[in-house]
């Protein structure tokens, strides 16, 4: 099987992996996106390397005792990416009826439930957030004030900036933070902050603020 997958598996090659069809408890579909450059760069049975330009589809005899050793090269970006689940959309935008009908409810004044709507994102996704008019209703966006830059993997960068690609659009080639973190999972809202924070400092990022002045998005130049 790993031969097969080996021989056959390369960039724009995608095919569907059945193991143990006929036995329902251990039956596993998976399969191999071309997609991207997965690849099985070595196989080695009982020590001895493979020619990978060769196949053979005999069996190749290993028995019982063979031992099986592997070295896989992926694509680390498109790997991350289809084991990645989505954080779900974030909606922040409230029109001005019904943030009014939502202040009457509460029994506040709408500044007041501006403020306590502002509270709850910043409760739940842990960092700043602004809140200004826009478009007849009113915009919560998560703002990068009080978070310090500093040094993140290699992981974390790829992820963002695999991130930033996913949504960035228009002429400006801004993408809000919010849009950016709805690409990931895994990676804290101030996390994803400080590693633009970073980039920043070494040429490969810009930040933008918004009405308020609140630095809300970024761009890669």
């Amino acid at each position: 099987m790993l031969r097969h997958m080996q021989y056959h598996g390369g960039i724009g090659h995608s095919y569907s992996i059945l193991m143990d069809p006929d036995d329902s408890e251990y039956e596993l579909k998976t399969g191999w996106d071309g997609d991207g450059a997965d690849a099985i760069e070595d196989l080695k049975v009982n020590g001895k390397l493979l020619d990978k330009k060769k196949f053979d589809k005999e069996h190749l005899g290993m028995g019982r005792e063979a031992r099986i050793a592997l070295r896989i090269a992926r694509d680390v970006v498109r790997a991350r990416q289809a084991g990645r689940m989505k954080v779900a959309k974030i909606k922040n935008f409230v029109t001005e009826r019904t943030a009014n009908r939502n202040a009457d409810k509460a029994g506040m004044r709408l500044h007041e439930w501006l403020q306590w709507k502002q509270k709850q994102f910043e409760s739940k996704i842990r960092v700043k957030w602004s809140v200004h008019h826009a478009h007849g209703g009113y915009v919560f966006e998560p703002t990068d004030e009080g978070v310090s830059p500093g040094s993140v993997s290699d992981d974390v960068v790829d992820s963002v900036l695999w991130a930033y690609n996913e949504v960035e659009s228009g002429v400006t080639g801004y993408a809000s933070y919010l849009r950016v973190y709805e690409q990931l999972s895994g990676i804290p809202m101030s996390m994803l902050m400080r590693a633009v924070k970073w980039l920043e400092k070494k040429g490969v990022t810009r930040r933008t603020v918004n009405r308020m002045g609140k630095p809300t998005a970024f761009k890669v130049i």
